[in-house]
């Protein structure tokens, strides 16, 4: 078979067959040749072959996103360059092996790979995240997508499964869980200081054990008023309080002691600090009191 010309010179794939045809006394007496156009068929396979390869070259130059195929029993059929470096596996190791080995046993105890094989069946696609195991027993947080292969009669062949390597974002989360809960517990640790953070605008965002003692207000009275409120009308008449902000915003905090309002109009003297807080661009986000 190969390609052959038409009239015109119009060319078209051939697949052929050459037969002798034999006289009655055993001789060459002819030949039949028998041809059929495969132009189509041959134009199929190789734009089959063309998209084949192209999805090849685009999941293989996603090298920090594992994409994998899986049976409909979860053998690994097929394998990424990016699966190679996350799960740290070439292909000759993990191709025909149970994907299950990704998961700590903690996570298989729980059903979590059955959930995901019925979620996915039935729903098409599933997201899941959690903790996972690479090469040697490395730990890594994944970010996954779980999808179904499907052939014309709808019956699931198999699966497809993207994972993204979410370690650094995961712990970077939990050490600033942390740092909060450290921060809240600090600020719920001092009785006697009121600590709160204002909007730019002046209303109040956070508010600490300290601010209660101090001002008489709970969480849920302060949070979302003006911290205005706290001021004598003598003082916001003197322009105290835009004094503080222009300050703060300059230099960064500003000392500013006075007598303050409680809870019911009680008056107090205080001694307080008034600091900006800048984003990552240098610009003002936040005023901590």
């Amino acid at each position: 078979e190969g390609w052959r010309l038409a009239k015109g010179g119009r060319q078209f794939y051939a697949a052929a067959s050459f037969s002798r045809l034999l006289a009655a006394d055993g001789t060459v007496a002819g030949y039949v040749k028998i041809v059929r156009d495969e132009t189509e068929r041959v134009q199929k396979e190789e734009n089959l072959r063309i998209a084949e390869e192209f999805t090849r070259s685009v999941i293989n130059a996603a090298s920090d996103i594992a994409i994998m195929t899986v049976s409909a029993t979860g053998s690994v059929q097929t394998w990424s360059a990016g699966a190679q470096k996350i799960f740290g596996y070439t292909n000759s190791e993990i191709i025909g092996q149970d994907f299950r080995q990704f998961y700590p046993k903690e996570v298989l105890d729980q059903g979590q790979v059955d959930v995901e094989f019925r979620e996915a069946s039935g729903k098409g696609a599933v997201s899941a995240e959690g903790w996972r195991l690479a090469k040697g027993g490395r730990r890594f947080y994944a970010k996954a997508s779980f999808s179904s292969i499907k052939d014309g009669n709808g019956t699931v062949t198999g699966f497809v499964k993207v994972v993204r390597d979410e370690t650094e974002s995961k712990l970077k989360e939990e050490e600033l869980n942390k740092t909060e809960e450290l921060n809240r517990g600090v600020l719920n640790a001092s009785p006697t200081i009121a600590i709160y953070a204002l909007s730019l605008e002046g209303n109040i965002r956070t508010w600490n054990k300290g601010s209660e003692n101090v001002f008489g207000y709970r969480s849920d009275e302060a949070i979302g008023k003006d911290f205005r409120m706290f001021y004598p009308q003598e003082a916001l008449e003197q322009g105290q309080v835009d004094l503080e902000f222009r300050e703060a915003n300059a230099k960064g905090t500003v000392s500013a002691d006075g007598w303050r309002l409680a809870q019911g109009g009680r008056r107090f003297y205080a001694k307080a600090s008034f600091s900006s807080l800048l984003d990552t661009a240098g610009k003002v986000a936040i005023e901590p009191k």
